[in-house]
């Protein structure tokens, strides 16, 4: 009934006239149940609250909650498009074990109504996983509540999720997959839990927004690719947790952890780390200085090449393996000559001299 008389006119004479039927409406239904049954005024005010609201299908974003996606998606297709900055926060409480049926009944509608953006929260689910492709190219997905049950997030969960500006990451989650979070562009602060142990590769790929990194104290393992292209980063500690930067193979496309940085101007390496894995900081144009604790024993392929601002570096122990084509210019050299200390150089310059 409404609907078709807010069709008879404009917007703003629609939302006055609205507001005068429904108080109208609400005083006739609040006589008669309080005739009736005798209900108060403001338990009758409630129910109409709860009535105008299922069945008015202008949404408006308030925040609503489902049992089943079915009434999720059924809701989601009545209501009008949004953008991210008015997106609708909907609580769902869904429990599934095959990835499949995620995908399908969850990140599936959303992906149907992609012009509909949601903060969603799974806070009521008792999920033990984030199943590999979940939400896999939901565009519309701005936010995410992840239930303290999940341990891990599996790979591509939130792959091309590039609206996604808000999440937070669970306490009890072990593992990050590969490609979990990658082209998530919009996300800008990011804080990875202590009882995580790795960071699989690709896992937060050229999340270009990203200007704020922290990593754990439980994490041991970066994979390849991890943190590749995030150019918002300006500074990174590697906690000293971490054993292993792993290296990449650019022949077949591979990534290095930390390559295209390109803002990166600070980097602090934990001192458990045993290696630094071809390409890790490859072509982070911003390093100006490095130190190498002494725990490094390998630094492999391109691992700081093309590091063009780079002018001093320190090690603090002695390289053992590897530790060719890593340095721009003659540092490889100079340091196989003179062993544990800092090497400078002229910005542009390739000979690096022992302090």
């Amino acid at each position: 009934m409404f609907k078709e008389f807010c069709m008879k006119n404009t917007k703003n004479k629609c939302a006055k006239r609205r507001s005068i039927f429904t108080t109208q409406i609400r005083r006739i239904c609040a006589i008669a149940l309080v005739a009736v049954i005798g209900l108060s005024m403001t338990a009758c005010n409630l129910l109409f609250d709860k009535w105008i609201n299922d069945k008015d299908d202008g949404g408006g974003g308030s925040s609503t909650t489902f049992n089943n996606t079915d009434d999720f998606g059924e809701w989601l297709s009545k209501q009008p498009d949004n953008t991210p900055a008015t997106a609708y926060t909907v609580k769902v409480n869904v429990n599934f074990l095959d990835s499949t049926a995620f995908w399908f009944s969850l990140g599936g509608r959303l992906i149907s109504n992609n012009t509909k953006y949601v903060n969603l929260d799974l806070s009521g689910s008792q999920l033990t996983s984030i199943s590999f492709s979940a939400f896999n190219s939901c565009t519309s997905l701005t936010g995410i509540t992840i239930p303290n049950s999940v341990t891990t997030i599996e790979s591509s969960a939130f792959n091309g999720c590039t609206s996604l500006a808000s999440i937070t990451i669970p306490n009890n989650v072990t593992t990050i997959e590969g490609g979990a979070f990658s082209g998530c562009t919009s996300l800008t602060n990011l804080t990875i839990p202590d009882r995580v142990t790795s960071i699989g590769r690709n896992a937060f790929y050229s999340c270009t927004g990203l200007t704020s990194l922290t990593i754990g104290n439980g994490v041991t393992g970066i994979g390849y690719g991890a943190f590749y292209n995030c150019i918002g980063l300006t500074s990174l500690t590697i906690p000293n947790s971490v054993i292993n930067i792993d290296g990449a193979w650019s022949a077949v496309g591979e990534k290095g952890a930390f390559e295209s940085c390109t803002n990166l101007t600070s980097v602090t390496i934990g001192n458990s780390v045993t290696s630094i894995g071809s390409n890790a900081f490859y072509n982070c144009i911003g390093l100006t200085s490095v130190t190498i604790p002494n725990s490094v024993t390998s630094i492999a392929y391109h691992a700081f090449s093309e590091c063009t601002s780079l002018t001093s570096v320190t090690f603090q122990g002695t390289i053992t393996a590897d530790i060719y084509y890593t340095f721009p210019g003659d540092l490889r050299e100079k340091y196989l000559a003179g062993g544990i200390g800092t090497y400078t150089r002229s910005k542009g310059s390739d000979t690096w001299t022992k302090q």
